[in-house]
């Protein structure tokens, strides 16, 4: 659409009042040559307009329509913006500004795709960095995860060596992108813990409930028990679509790997000891002949620890005495247990007491059942009388 230079505020308010009116499109003769606005012709359909120019069609006379919107829009902006004006010969052409302007709306919008990519993948990098972070995996693999998630996989895995463990413990962290927003979740973490004889290998999953970090997974391979707040679960879905949704429904437990029962993956079953299970843990430290808990603070740290499954270091009286060692958390025997620096199992007074009450009694009842069987074996034992045989 060719018009004339000293009618383009004219042609524009003619746009501008159609469009107001209701009207949609606007339809021109297609020539090499400018036109006036009395041949402009507008409609409220795209199907009107194009039925106009079909009419108007000769094999000399071409016909073209723009959308009004549009058409007033390139050239309201090149009002603004000279450097927008598209002259040719002095007329102005407004098919060709109209393009150039979805042109630049299209530019814009990769732009702001590709902004709101960059921010996207920024918060995805900050929230998972977060989250690994929390997580007991340290911040070293944040440029690790932020060249990953540019890198547009849909699945991708990072290593992480832990520091404790003595280098014998490998974490192998699994990533994958949602197919529907393109957003990375951190969904599970393998866990390899070497011993003397083989290596031991365990899948923790990650969610919104009953995680455990990196140092309570190791804890719990290490034959630890571990007391979390978790979240009951429920089974949704069957087959390859079934997963598990929690219910809001929370409760505590000491947990602890069954290293004698595994599924058909090779996973280790988890062992629950619930709150009424009668393991209290404050009061089986209070039997332990241990200093700090004189402490609050230390206490209040102590019990901490041990609820994240660690063995913790203390400081233990013994025949008047201090010794340093350290103890552990035995929920499924209801106790704790106390080892020196060498890792031998220290037996407090109490504990002996306990022990030689119940070999004492053990030897009473064994010494009461012998002397019942001596007195059996003492009483004069009846003749038996001779049978008389039958007279023949």
């Amino acid at each position: 659409m060719l018009i004339r230079k000293e009618e383009y505020r004219d042609v524009l308010d003619y746009l501008q009042r159609n469009r107001w009116e209701g009207q949609e499109f606007v339809a021109f003769p297609n020539s090499f040559s400018a036109i006036h606005k009395e041949e402009l012709s507008c409609f409220p359909t795209d199907y009107e307009a194009q039925e106009f120019c079909y009419e108007m069609a000769t094999d000399q006379d071409k016909y073209g329509y723009l959308a009004i919107r549009s058409a007033y829009r390139a050239m309201a902006e090149a009002n603004e913006n000279h450097s927008l004006l598209i002259e040719k010969h002095g007329s102005i052409d407004v098919s060709m500004m109209v393009a150039n302007r979805y042109q630049r709306l299209e530019n814009e919008q990769l732009i702001n795709n590709n902004q709101k990519i960059k921010i996207m993948n920024d918060d995805n990098v900050e929230y998972l960095s977060n989250q690994v972070k929390y997580s007991g995996f340290g911040d070293n693999l944040t440029d690790a995860l932020k060249s990953e998630i540019a890198g547009k996989k849909p699945a991708f895995t990072l290593v992480h060596q832990p520091e404790f463990g003595d280098g014998d413990v490998k974490a192998t962290l699994h990533f994958r992108r949602s197919e529907e927003t393109g957003m990375v979740f951190f969904n599970r973490y393998e866990l390899e813990v070497k011993q003397s004889a083989d290596t031991l290998k365990q899948t923790f999953y990650m969610g919104k409930e009953n995680n455990f970090t990196l140092k309570e997974a190791f804890n719990l391979m290490s034959g630890q028990s571990v007391y979390k707040e978790l979240e009951k679960l429920q089974k949704v879905g069957e087959g390859q679509n079934a997963r598990y949704e929690g219910t809001g429904e929370k409760y505590n437990a000491w947990v602890q790997l069954d290293f004698e029962d595994a599924d058909s993956n090779g996973q280790f079953k988890m062992k629950y000891y619930h709150d009424n299970y009668g393991f209290n843990l404050p009061d089986e430290l209070a039997k332990q002949p241990i200093k700090e808990l004189d402490d609050v603070e230390k206490k209040a740290q102590m019990i901490r620890s041990l609820e994240r499954g660690n063995l913790h270091t203390v400081t233990y009286i013994k025949d008047g005495e201090e010794h340093k060692g350290s103890i552990k958390a035995v929920p499924q025997f209801k106790t704790v247990k106390l080892f020196d620096e060498s890792g031998k199992e220290v037996r407090h007074s109490e504990d002996k007491k306990q022990d030689q009450n119940q070999s004492s009694s053990q030897s009473k009842k064994k010494t009461e059942k012998q002397s019942a069987g001596d007195d059996e074996n003492s009483k004069p034992q009846k003749k038996q009388a001779k049978k008389r045989g039958a007279k023949m």
